[in-house]
């Protein structure tokens, strides 16, 4: 195996981690490498650890090993590696291959937002702050996320605003941010829908745009069109009995004895 293959092999775009595995020769040769103090390899053996690897034929080239992993991640983290910052955070975050350390997490999350701007990582400080409800923290991190460009951490901030939760209420400030993060092209298919069904929300309540159940009806099934928002699907469901009451209502009242379902 020579060195300028297996130079040429980690520096393949993308960090595409152990996806390019073929066999445990290569492995070992990446293995060797890490050991040697490569920070790319490192940072790729803790990433073949963590998925595991196998080879075209389907062979097992690496078995996962989560703890593994984790040791490797830190030790390219420790060298500077900003993927390897970020992942060793989330590890230690959630509990994978070592105890959950929050304390660790928001160490790497600020190290890599500070050193490397990953705006993945303030949205993740500001996820631990939020479960902590502690929403001052959560608002002011999940606002560096999305100053830096994530659309998703962009809608937590419009609905912090709607509700007042971590900053003072505002309710046309947080309606402008959804029309932001829905034009966005730095936001999940999810993140989106969700920015959707909160501007529905809006419209329906009549905060901070004038009440109109047209529009409002519009952005739910906007945000429902893939046919998987739980939340759109309710609020569209009570929009239309709603609609039944008031016409059940108004029938009653005009002796009316049939009623056209409204579209």
């Amino acid at each position: 195996m020579s060195a300028v293959w297996l130079e040429a092999w980690i520096a393949i775009p993308a960090r595409e981690g152990a996806n390019g595995l073929r066999s445990k020769t290569e492995w070992k040769a990446l293995l060797a490498a890490a050991q040697a103090g490569s920070t790319a390899a490192q940072f790729i053996v803790g990433c073949a650890y963590g998925e595991g690897a196998r080879s075209p034929r389907g062979a097992i080239v690496v078995q996962r090993d989560r703890a593994r992993s984790a040791e490797w991640m830190e030790r390219a983290a420790r060298a500077g590696d900003p993927s390897a910052m970020h992942n060793i955070g989330y590890y230690y975050d959630r509990g994978v291959g070592v105890r959950r350390d929050p304390r660790r997490a928001l160490f790497w999350y600020r190290t890599v937002w500070r050193k490397h701007g990953y705006e993945s990582a303030a949205n993740n400080i500001a996820t631990i702050y939020r479960d902590r409800k502690d929403h001052r923290r959560a608002f002011v991190w999940y606002r560096k996320a999305a100053e830096a460009g994530d659309g998703d951490a962009l809608v937590e901030v419009a609905v912090r605003y709607l509700r007042g939760r971590g900053v003072r209420k505002d309710e046309e400030r947080g309606v402008l941010l959804l029309r932001r993060a829905i034009r966005s092209s730095r936001i999940t298919e999810s993140g989106r829908d969700d920015a959707k069904y909160h501007l529905g929300l809006c419209y329906l309540r009549g905060s901070g745009v004038h009440l109109s159940i047209a529009r409002a009806r519009h952005w739910l099934t906007e945000a429902n069109r893939a046919g998987d928002h739980p939340a759109a699907i309710n609020a569209i469901a009570s929009l239309r009995q709603a609609s039944w009451r008031s016409l059940l209502k108004r029938s009653t009242v005009s002796g009316r004895a049939s009623i056209a379902p409204t579209r």
